[in-house]
């Protein structure tokens, strides 16, 4: 069985109700992979902070939207505290009032305490918040005005956009602001772990089963991570959910691309990937009506279990069942789809007839209605169909299980071989020489008759099955450097303006669904033009228009919010554009011996990229130019690059390294 009777089986069982159905049910799945990635943008958004000041009238704290800090005032030295200190009239005030910043007030004697127990007498005071610091401005008892800068002794208060999040709850801001890109970083190492440990069990235990299993464990781990009370078993449960998240996303993927023929894949997955979209969109719709995070990380994880059932309803891949030679589960695969689709189910009962009788023989020869060879006996010779030679193993019925063949075996095969060969069969004829010597010049006139194929396919075996041919050949050489580089550049490009959502201009949620409602237009597009005009310009052209466009951004004055946002999403239409692009000219650049080797590669560079979008992200709250400056010029970086490929638009699939190198 080999998959090109598989092919002509989905292709006898047509484009249906089944097909459809089977594409709209695992593209709901696939979608709701985006609402992990980009729900971190509410379950952590920033509501903004400020420090909470005290109420000196009433002798303690603001207590509206407060969250106490979690740091500790540490003890500094007198250099650094003199540092933080500037004076008004250029006199120089007693140290004790300005040893460090005040932590507590006593309202009875009106008295400041300052860090070593020292005191001076309030005269006049005035407290201002920052983000990320206050100052405290007093008069001394010489008349001196003093001004302290400091942290946040006092705590944060938070703004009313979202009721609770996880940064205003463990504060994760000022010098813990990191954190929150860790999260997502974490997030996509697990991803990262979940491909490489993923894939194999869908191998061996089915897309659906491991798709399956990857819903429940996720809507399992999803709740116990709204219950979580402390910010490391957060992301420690994130990774996990990342791991998950991943193998729901491929399984599903996988499992739907091997349900269609081979002529109508690269469309569906290309179209697939609007699912994807219609997830950014839904998650910031959740975002918006749901301000709670733990109430939306709920709502995220629970419709996983929803999912269950009709997953059940599926049944499992047709290729993966033949390739496991699970023959009566592909016989009822078979027959399901053909009544989904309302055909003659009577028409497909002949197929995975096993045609050994031998029971220790796994049944591995298949009938097929529409792929017969048989020998059929006419007039005392035997005449081969498909112009095979008549010459079989003793474990076929085309040989006779006697001692020696029969003459009409040894004429038929006389008339296919050289005058040698004639000599050796007529010895065998006459009862003399070798009795193997049939199955022996049979095995070799099969290698001459299908030589070029056996000969690419020994080829491809013995010369071209290692990593390492991805770099033997300079140009073999080149064109993986800049696959590799166009996967970092997608991935980073990708990601990292999904993820500067929180930092744009204007309203986080509808910002989002805008880049989600991009994103569908994109995929279409890129259907369209890698059928009409190829991989190599659309993609090179994707890729300059995100870098410009990028690029462009920067110098939109800040003042122009709606204008700067266009330019944005026009980089995110592209850089969505070039992703679907990126993977269907890889998939048709790495010749089949190291296709495997060459995807894998890609795949660790396209992960590198999603990891390091968020320090892009979290870089940009110090330079908020500087994520556009390094989208823009990659991207223009990989459109110059992407014109040093090869075209592979209507080019049979390569598979050797050396019919790569001729093109």
């Amino acid at each position: 069985m080999n998959t090109e009777d598989v092919d002509g089986i989905q292709q006898r069982l047509g484009n249906g109700r089944f097909q459809f159905l089977s594409f709209l049910l695992l593209g709901l799945i696939y979608s709701r992979g985006a609402w992990h990635v980009f729900g971190i943008m509410f379950l952590a958004g920033d509501p903004g902070h400020k420090c909470a000041l005290p109420d000196l009238k009433h002798g303690h704290t603001h207590t509206d939207s407060v969250s106490p800090s979690t740091f500790v005032d540490s003890v500094r030295s007198e250099s650094e505290s003199n540092a933080s200190v500037s004076w008004t009239d250029g006199t120089i005030p007693d140290r004790r009032a300005v040893s460090t910043l005040p932590t507590s007030i006593d309202m009875n004697s009106n008295m400041l305490y300052a860090f070593r127990g020292d005191s001076v007498e309030v005269m006049k005071s005035n407290w201002t918040a920052e983000t990320c610091g206050v100052s405290f401005v007093t008069l001394t008892d010489n008349g001196s005005s003093v001004t302290v800068m400091g942290e946040c002794p006092h705590g944060w208060a938070y703004g009313s956009e979202f009721d609770s999040t996880v940064l205003s709850e463990w504060n994760l801001v000022c010098d813990r602001d990191y954190l929150v890109e860790l999260s997502i970083t974490v997030f996509m190492i697990g991803a990262t772990v979940g491909a490489m440990a993923i894939l194999p069990l869908a191998d061996r235990f089915g897309r659906k089963r491991v798709m399956m299993l990857c819903l429940l464990g996720q809507a399992c781990v999803g709740t116990a991570t709204a219950f979580v009370r402390d910010y490391t078993f957060f992301t420690a449960l994130r990774f996990v959910i990342g791991m998950l998240n991943i193998g729901v996303g491929i399984s599903s993927y996988v499992l739907m691309t091997e349900t269609f023929p081979a002529q109508k894949r690269t469309v569906m997955s290309i179209a697939f990937q609007a699912f994807w979209a219609v997830g950014v969109m839904t998650v910031a719709g959740f975002g918006y009506l749901v301000r709670n995070w733990r109430q939306l990380e709920l709502l995220l994880s629970l419709p996983n279990l929803l999912a269950l059932p009709f997953c059940w309803m599926l049944p499992e891949s047709l290729p993966w069942l033949v390739s496991r030679k699970s023959w009566a589960e592909a016989r009822a695969t078979v027959k399901t789809i053909a009544k989904v689709n309302s055909l003659n189910i009577a028409e497909f009962s002949g197929l995975f007839a096993d045609a050994c009788s031998d029971d220790s023989t796994p049944a591995e020869s298949i009938l097929f209605e529409n792929k017969k060879q048989s020998n059929q006996n006419v007039g005392g010779e035997t005449k081969v169909k498909n112009g095979a030679t008549g010459c079989e193993s003793n474990h076929t019925a085309g040989l006779s299980k006697s001692e020696n063949p029969s003459k009409t075996e040894a004429h038929a095969a006389i008339v296919h071989h050289d005058s040698s060969q004639m000599e050796k069969l007529l010895k065998v004829e006459n009862g003399h020489g070798d009795k193997t010597v049939v199955d022996n010049i049979c095995s070799e006139e099969l290698r001459k008759e299908n030589g070029d194929s056996v000969t690419a396919m020994t080829t491809a075996r013995e010369e071209e099955n290692t990593f390492l041919d991805l770099f033997r050949h300079p140009r073999m050489r080149l064109y993986s450097c800049i696959m590799f580089f166009l996967f970092f550049v997608n991935s980073l490009g990708y990601f990292g303006i999904s993820f500067s959502v929180p930092i744009l201009h204007g309203n986080p949620f509808v910002n989002l669904c805008i880049m989600g409602v991009v994103e569908i237009p994109a995929d279409f597009i890129c259907v369209l033009v890698s059928q009409r005009v190829g991989r190599r310009y659309p993609n090179a052209l994707f890729l300059l228009l995100c870098g410009i466009s990028n690029i462009a951004a920067l110098f939109i004055p800040h003042s122009l919010v709606a204008l700067k946002l266009v330019f944005v999403m026009l980089g995110k239409f592209a850089i969505t554009a070039a992703y679907s692009t990126i993977y269907l000219y890889s998939a048709e650049i790495f010749p089949t011996a190291i296709r495997n080797q060459g995807m894998g590669m890609s795949s660790v560079f396209e992960n590198i990229g999603g990891i390091s979008a968020p320090f892009m992200v979290l870089a940009a709250k110090s330079i908020a130019e500087l994520p556009l400056v390094v989208f823009g010029v990659l991207s223009i970086a990989g459109a110059l690059l992407t014109l040093f490929l090869p075209e592979t638009h209507n080019r049979p699939l390569p598979q050797t390294v050396g019919e790569v190198t001729k093109w």
